[in-house]
């Protein structure tokens, strides 16, 4: 085992200077020997609050605890602290960088504190009381206290921390590795751990101790979605997965990982939310059945077993509570592709074959599909595949490595999805602005962005407006003034929490935006509620997209939606 580690309790400020190099080191292999040198001289107390504040959030991903601390809290919060900025200095930062945490450190540079330095444990406990605190009031007094007491390092990395940025310099997968190193543990058993418990802070100490175990199948606690890489046609997934190739359907709804213990029923998004409430009826039809188990799937309008228009299925989200006529016109239902447990076992590490039988042999409600899976020999095979996927409604295939385990949260090229056309992208809001004529009171503008994975920057790519209806433009407006960070006349920058998915006719390089590409006729497709920040595309993705445009040119590339 590793050597024992010292009881000194951690200052924020160590921890901002390993992110701040960390950030400032494109190799991977190089962060990962910076956090392990981090980590390793913690106490046990330290290091679950250290390796959760490293993945650059809060709160351990499977805890459900929110903080609420919008751009209009922060900018409170850093006015009370510093009486002496102004409206003008705030907005000036804002346009030099559009990143929270590197505002709030242009700001304090050179401010100091004579009071002792911040701990992680003064962090964590921060946290706590912003969660539960009941009022905007309440919050911008915590964090002014607390900011007052930062210099420009450490209010950086908090500020980042709280918001949940992605821009932090590490990504959770690297800190598994640096886990990994740090208690000479196999990666796999970590990222297993990890899967089930969601929590890796208390991973590395189980570890640390020589007690880590192979958790149960934690029910209620849901998994992160194995997800799919785009293949550019049969010709690749041919190639990546060889003949024959296991083939579904590619659905066009919303992913729903369903967890059944006794007589509790739970459904959650891809983004881990409860969605119980909105899809009573799916709920309703699991109560009937017997069994513990945790499903993988996609809630859907079917009729006769056929899926119909996503427009359908619409009716039924951002609805919390449906009504009973809403629920009649647009009965959902899952349509399961995947088990991820029965019982206490946990089938995350069998393969794809072997967990499609434990599928089979669950008793389910006839109202739940069991997708129907087939193969194919050939490219010409695959190809027929696709046109009957979408002669019946749907976007096209799944194509599957049948001895593959369910890589919980990674994007890989075990599953692939064929659609045969520039797939739209996943994109976040950075800036709104109000609309003209009879959309002037609203915002209906929306500067976006895609992730540069090489930093973990967000860059702006485009600019939409339409797509949505009248009511979602209305509620939008709404929540994109909470979120609101600075104001600039009819313009407005605001927290990167709102993913949006963007169909567009073309694509093309640009110095115009900061991804170095343009979209052409970008427009909306839908609000993306059960994706967060970490879901959006990169600029790799562009650049794929990109090279496919120019492959199979601008007639062939017909656009249709994803839920993927």
């Amino acid at each position: 085992m590793c050597c024992s580690p010292s009881q000194i309790s951690s200052p924020l400020s160590h921890l901002a200077a390993v992110l701040e190099h960390a950030r400032n080191t494109r190799s991977r292999i190089s962060k990962r020997s910076i956090l392990v040198e981090y980590l390793k001289p913690l106490s046990n107390d330290d290091l679950p609050h250290a390796v959760t504040f490293l993945c650059g959030r809060p709160f351990p991903r499977g805890e459900n605890r929110t903080l609420s601390t919008g751009g209009s809290v922060l900018s409170s919060a850093l006015h009370s602290a510093m009486p002496s900025l102004n409206a003008q200095q705030l907005a000036e930062a804002w346009l030099r960088h559009s990143d929270a945490g590197d505002v709030a450190a242009e700001i304090w540079y050179g401010h100091k504190s004579s009071e002792p330095p911040v701990t992680l444990l003064n962090v964590s406990e921060s946290f706590d009381q912003l969660s539960f605190a009941a009022t905007q009031t309440e919050k911008t007094n915590i964090l002014a206290g607390l900011f007052q007491r930062f210099n420009d390092q450490e209010i950086r990395c908090y500020v980042k921390i709280l918001l949940s940025e992605i821009r932090m310099g590490v990504l959770e997968g690297t800190v598994e590795d640096a886990v990994s190193v740090l208690t000479e543990h196999d990666l796999d058993a970590i990222r297993a751990a990890n899967r089930h418990t969601a929590d890796l802070g208390k991973i590395a100490l189980e570890a640390r101790q020589g007690v880590l175990q192979m958790h149960e199948f934690a029910y209620f606690l849901p998994v992160d979605c194995m997800l799919a890489h785009p293949a550019i046609d049969a010709t690749d997934v041919i190639s990546r997965l060889g003949s024959p190739v296991w083939v579904e359907d590619k659905y066009d709804g919303i992913r729903c990982q369903l967890h059944k213990r006794g007589l509790e029923i739970h459904l959650f998004s891809r983004d881990r939310k409860d969605m119980t409430r909105q899809f009573p009826d799916v709920h309703d039809a699991f109560a009937a059945v017997h069994g513990d188990f945790a499903l993988d799937g996609e809630i859907m309008i079917l009729k006769n077993g056929q899926s119909m228009p996503f427009s359908r299925l619409q009716q039924r989200l951002n609805r919390v509570k449906p009504t009973a006529s809403i629920i009649a016109l647009h009965p959902a239902a899952l349509v399961a592709f995947d088990v991820l447990a029965i019982g206490t076992e946990s089938l995350l590490d069998l393969t794809l074959a072997e967990r499609r039988k434990r599928l089979e042999s669950l008793a389910l409600p006839k109202s739940c599909l069991v997708a129907p899976q087939m193969l194919a020999e050939s490219e010409a095979a695959l190809e027929t595949l696709f046109s009957e996927s979408r002669s019946r409604g749907n976007e096209g295939l799944m194509c599957k490595d049948s001895q593959s385990a369910y890589a919980s949260g990674r994007r890989g090229y075990k599953w692939l999805k064929l659609k045969k056309a520039l797939e739209p992208l996943d994109v976040v809001i950075v800036g709104a602005e109000w609309g003209h004529g009879k959309r002037k009171d609203v915002l209906s503008d929306y500067t976006f962005a895609v992730r540069d994975g090489s930093n973990n920057t967000l860059v702006t790519i485009g600019k939409a407006y339409g797509g949505l209806t009248d009511g979602e433009i209305a509620a939008l407006t709404q929540e994109l003034q909470q979120l609101t960070v600075q104001i600039f006349g009819r313009y407005r920058t605001v927290e990167p929490k709102v993913v949006l998915e963007i169909a567009f006719n073309g694509i093309q390089k640009s110095a115009r935006h900061k991804s170095g590409y343009a979209l052409r006729f970008p427009r909306i497709l839908r609000i993306r509620t059960d994706k967060s920040l970490e879901d959006i595309n990169t600029v790799d993705d562009v650049s794929e997209r990109f090279r496919m445009y120019e492959s199979f040119g601008p007639d062939d590339a017909a656009l249709t939606g994803s839920s993927d």
